[in-house]
């Protein structure tokens, strides 16, 4: 087993190989350093001069990203608990704890790490606080727990999923659909619960979560479903790469007895290619079962490759490639298919320092081949999808207890060859959240 030290010193080189752009500091790797002006060099990123930023709390955000970048910590955190005097700012509150790991504060520290994943950032930015508190020397080995909570409503454009015209051709041979086949619009709510543990352990960090979601549609009942989602993550440093393991399962049952469950497991390995991209390659077992058929029973085996370039301001641009074979039960269902994607995604932006909204935004495109058993042939079906979502929280607790409005804009886009499979869905969703 690892000791404390050691365990902490891979944390240390996994955060500076794998976060970039503000996301790492000098002192997480040597501790104590001086913050007094003159001790430190200064950064490879290097403000100009702050005499002209205006003093309001957007000012003092960026006069204090400035003194972080060049090393002045004391005055950064200054700075940065000037405005969270006025509002909890989440994109303001990670900044603060950054600066305070970097000046050896590390108990506070790691106490607005955990402030920050109580707002529930975008997966990116957890990622990154999850593997930033790991490297924190003093850090509390004890499991921390976050309750989330969640209440509101949505609207979606699409929700079985469905083509808009009922004329399609399926292998040139026309169709026409029903009415039930085409895609419906409805308004409904939506809820759900869960529970985070988490826990710096000599071996890792160990993260275990379970998830209930509920959607409630007014009119397309069949549609409405309930899903209860538990896995547990051991992230691995290992020279200056990050292992992952995980596992889990989920349960998924629609109102109309349609649904299935599922168990997986996935290892994957990321590392540092340089200064601004990472790659990481992770292979993923499952076993499904499908409620409404059991031939429809399958068991998925997936390898995927990705390459990521990341941003000095957080925002991140991700090509890669996925294949997957899927063995269904009955033969003539199962599949091989590739998929090469492209993913982008903006930094957490803070809109203004006085009213504590921030924003994300990201899309995915995807070109998709097939085999197709059944014809016992290679579909060479292209399909093509993008998502564009837009978040804008707006906190309204402190540091112990988060309470915001979550408000996002969903639209996807599928383009195949295969008529049936074609739609357009927007989902507007207004969550009210909570965590503790």
């Amino acid at each position: 087993m690892l000791q404390r030290s050691r365990c902490q010193a891979l944390w240390a080189r996994v955060a500076a190989a794998l976060l970039v752009g503000g996301c790492t500091h000098a002192a997480l790797a040597q501790p104590g350093a001086s913050d007094a002006a003159g001790d430190n060099e200064p950064a490879a990123v290097v403000c100009v001069s702050t005499s002209d930023i205006a003093d309001t709390p957007d000012g003092w955000f960026e006069r204090g990203r400035c003194a972080a970048l060049a090393g002045r910590h004391v005055e950064a955190i200054a700075w940065f608990e000037r405005i969270l005097a006025i509002v909890d700012a989440p994109r303001t509150r990670l900044e603060l704890a950054r600066s305070l790991a970097a000046g050896g504060r590390y108990s506070e520290a790691a106490d607005q790490f955990k402030a920050v994943l109580r707002s529930n950032p975008p997966e990116q930015v957890r990622a990154w606080v999850l593997a930033e508190l790991g490297a924190i020397p003093t850090a509390d080995l004890s499991a921390s727990y976050v309750w989330r909570a969640g209440l509101g409503a949505v609207h979606d454009t699409n929700v079985n999923v469905g083509p808009r015209d009922a004329n399609v051709t399926i292998f040139g041979l026309p169709f026409q659909l029903s009415d039930q086949s085409l895609g419906t619009a409805d308004q409904g709510e939506v809820g759900w619960m869960g529970l985070e543990r988490y826990q710096i352990t000599p071996v890792g960090l160990l993260v275990v979560s379970a998830r209930l979601d509920a959607t409630n549609y007014i009119t397309s009942h069949s549609q409405s479903y309930e899903s209860l989602t538990v896995q547990a993550a051991l992230k691995r440093p290992w020279a200056n790469s990050l292992m992952t393991w995980s596992a889990g399962g989920r349960v998924v049952r629609q109102r109309n007895g349609a649904g299935q469950e599922g168990v997986f497991v996935t290892g994957t390995g990321t590392t540092g290619l340089g200064p601004d991209w990472v790659s990481s390659a992770a292979l993923t077992a499952g076993q499904n079962r499908r409620y409404q058929s059991a031939d429809a029973n399958s068991t998925p085996l997936s390898a995927e490759l990705t390459a990521q370039h990341r941003h000095g301001d957080g925002a991140t641009l991700t090509v890669g490639v996925r294949s997957m074979r899927e063995r269904f039960a009955a033969d003539d269902q199962s599949h091989t298919d590739l998929t090469a994607f492209t993913a982008g995604e903006g930094p957490l932006r803070q809109l203004c320092g006085a009213c504590g909204w921030s924003a994300s935004a990201s899309f995915t495109a995807a070109r998709y081949w097939a085999k197709d058993m059944f014809f016992d042939r290679t579909r060479h079906d292209q399909l093509i999808n993008a998502l564009w979502s837009l978040t804008g929280p707006l906190t309204v607790a402190s540091a112990e207890a988060s309470a915001t409005w979550h408000l996002s804009i969903e639209h996807s886009i599928n383009r195949s060859t295969l008529e049936l499979s074609r739609y357009d869905r927007t989902k507007l969703t207004l969550v009210s959240e909570w965590a503790f």
